[in-house]
């Protein structure tokens, strides 16, 4: 939370894929999620002003139901 380079990003959703001995290579995984699974990608802004646990409880309390869980 406090490291002098905590903002930088190395990593971004939406890109082009890349190879992997590109230099501007960015990974891109595939992963299936069932229908109880919750996701939820968020800017640093949300995890510098709110606590890991309560973000996780919040998604876990609504998983299924994302209105509600970006409302609490």
């Amino acid at each position: 939370m406090r490291h002098p380079r905590r903002n930088e990003v190395y990593r971004d959703v939406g890109s082009e894929e890349h190879a992997p001995d590109d230099s501007d290579f960015i990974e891109v995984r595939h992963i299936a999620f069932d229908g109880a699974s919750a996701l939820l990608l968020c800017s640093d802004g949300l995890s510098d002003q709110v606590p890991s646990g309560e973000i996780r409880r919040a998604v876990e309390r609504h998983a299924g139901d994302p209105d509600a869980a970006v409302a609490s």
